[in-house]
This record gives structure tokens, C-alpha cells and sequence, in this order.
């Protein structure tokens, strides 16, 4: 479950960066134009950092906090996020979904491996008891 979730997290990260850089959004877009690029290759080391075991959480972290900027955007602005790039158009409300779905999915993935650090460093007899 815990890889699977890490897994999965990283391959969304990694196709939300790809769909930026490959098929940008059109300049009515948010994240359009020169400031794709940017928040593509934060994406991409966010992704880079799931790879590595020892940032996994710090990594959550950060995907929650894209999520959470995400849902807030939606909120605050009229125009189109072009979060996905040029692939998808998304409305608001489909937006508020695909933002809350990807922080309930790192959350998901951060406390997966906060159980998952815990069981590897609890010793036999604190287990048995």
C-alpha cells in the first residue's frame, strides 16, 4: 500500500509536469507561458524527492501544500488554472476536485509511511507487548 501510494503520487506529479511543458495552457491561463516552467520542475523534484525513501514526508508535504494553494486559486480567481496544461480545461468545481484529490492522496501517502517508519523501528519486545 505504501509504495503504490508513493508510486502513484509520483506518476501524477510527473504527467501534471509533462502536460505543462508539452502542451502548455494559453495565455488565459494562470500557470501559463514563462511561469510553467517553473512550477513544472518543482513538480518534477517533488517527484524526485518520493524516489528518495528518506524525503518521502517532506515531499507530502509539499504536494499538499500545491494542493492546498490549488483549492485556493479555485477559490479566488475567474480564470482557468492550467494546472494540467493545455490537456484538460478545467472548470472550478473540477478543479476543487483534482486539487482535494491529490492532497487527500499525499495526505494518504504521508501517513502510509509514517506507519510504515514506525513499524520498521519499533523493537520485537515493544510489539509483543
Amino acid at each position: 500500500m505504501t509504495e503504490l501510494c508513493r508510486w502513484l503520487l509520483l506518476s501524477v506529479l510527473v504527467l501534471i509536469a509533462a502536460a505543462k511543458v508539452l502542451h502548455p495552457a494559453g495565455q488565459e491561463a494562470l500557470v501559463s507561458g514563462w511561469m510553467a516552467l517553473p512550477v513544472a520542475f518543482l513538480e518534477v523534484s517533488i517527484a524526485v524527492m518520493l524516489v528518495q525513501e528518506q524525503l518521502v514526508r517532506p515531499a507530502c508535504r509539499l504536494v499538499q501544500l500545491l494542493a492546498m494553494l490549488g483549492i485556493v486559486v479555485a477559490l479566488v480567481s475567474r480564470k482557468s488554472c492550467g494546472c494540467i496544461g493545455g490537456w484538460v480545461q478545467l472548470g472550478h468545481a473540477e478543479h476543487m476536485v483534482v486539487a482535494s484529490l491529490l492532497g487527500l492522496l499525499a495526505t494518504l501517502c504521508h501517513f502510509a509511511w509514517s506507519r510504515r517508519q514506525i513499524r520498521m523501528h519499533q523493537l520485537p519486545s515493544a510489539v509483543e507487548s
